[in-house]
């Protein structure tokens, strides 16, 4: 953009043309807390791109340089090229960086990488429990989320396969998976029944988005199918945590304020999220930062680190509010629920 409606075609500068790739999730993230969205990019069959940005300053000329191999998020754990669609980014084991989750093809497991220092990963699927549960379905869409809004992020996938190979014996139409983070680094996959009646049914399922439709708190998820309806599926989980959720907006870089990261500090406790654009497979989920807080009546401190590298703290923040802040402002401005 040349800030007056006007853009330039800056492709072949800025280092993202590739020589092959075959991609289908994107998400733009600030992995590594330096300021700056790095593209990371699911490819089907070829090895993944991971473009770390190279830019000197936030808001100049765009500069990639792809390091998916030297990151290790190139291949899975064992040196293959899967067949990678859906993407999440999130803190799934809580140590404060952003981790990578893809998901792949039928008889291929999905891949969790695991970021062990900035734009390094190693994979730990195997590890988290989440290696043997995904090898027969064949998953797309998928996004963390936190259900239970105790903290920790579950996972959601859409699963379903792309040709009918039934008199292979291969399965056609799936059911969806939700996986709950136990906290002990390791998830589980839940049965279906007790999730509701979606989760009993088969599915050829696509994008999954993350929103709060109905305002309570709660995170709430929308799937696209093929050959059927889209379901907006309503999060009722009880009993649940408290929560804290953020509308942000930049006013020194784009308003949009991605690649803002928050940090809410709850006792001895630190729970980190970021807000990234894209998010995986064919979607965007509602644009704002969501925090689960357990039993929280307060946050004690909360630290919002722009884009920009401005940060803004706020000190025994009330927790069950949705709340708008601008960059620079020093307020958090309860947003109202009844439309008047």
């Amino acid at each position: 953009s040349q800030g007056d409606g006007r853009f330039v075609d800056v492709t072949e500068e800025s280092g993202i043309v590739a020589a092959d790739g075959k991609g289908l999730g994107v998400v733009a993230a600030d992995m590594a807390g330096e300021g700056k969205l790095s593209i990371y990019v699911a490819n089907d069959t070829t090895a993944n791109f991971y473009f770390v940005n190279q830019a000197e300053k936030p808001g100049g000329p765009p500069q990639f340089q792809d390091q998916a191999m030297l990151a290790g998020v190139a291949f899975d754990g064992e040196g293959m090229a899967q067949a990678s669609m859906g993407i999440a980014m999130g803190d799934g084991d809580e140590d404060g960086q952003l981790d990578i989750f893809v998901t792949n093809f039928f008889r291929q497991s999905n891949n969790y990488y695991k970021q062990e220092s900035p734009h390094f990963f190693i994979d730990a699927t195997r590890n988290m429990g989440l290696r043997e549960p995904s090898i027969l379905v064949l998953a797309f869409g998928t996004q963390f989320m936190d259900f239970e809004l105790d903290g920790r992020l579950d996972l959601v996938v859409a699963c379903g396969h792309v040709d009918d190979y039934r008199h292979k014996d291969q399965p056609y139409m799936m059911p969806p998976q939700l996986y709950s983070n136990r906290g002990n680094g390791r998830y589980e996959l839940l049965p279906a029944k007790p999730l509701g009646k979606y989760f009993e049914g088969e599915y050829l399922g696509r994008s999954v988005a993350t929103l709060d439709w109905n305002r309570d708190g709660k995170q709430d998820y929308a799937v696209l199918h093929l050959y059927a309806p889209s379901s907006l599926l309503s999060n009722t989980t009880d009993p649940v945590g408290r929560y804290l959720t953020l509308h942000v907006t930049a006013t020194r870089t784009a308003r949009d304020a991605f690649g803002t990261t928050a940090v809410a500090t709850v006792g001895d406790r630190e729970i980190v999220r970021h807000l990234h654009a894209g998010h995986g497979f064919q979607c965007s989920c509602q644009r704002v930062i969501h925090f689960g807080l357990g039993d929280a009546k307060q946050v004690d401190q909360l630290v919002v680190r722009w884009p920009s590298g401005e940060r803004e703290t706020f000190d025994n923040v009330p927790t069950d509010r949705e709340v708008m802040l601008v960059e620079g402002s020093g307020q958090l401005i309860d947003m109202p629920r009844d439309a008047k």
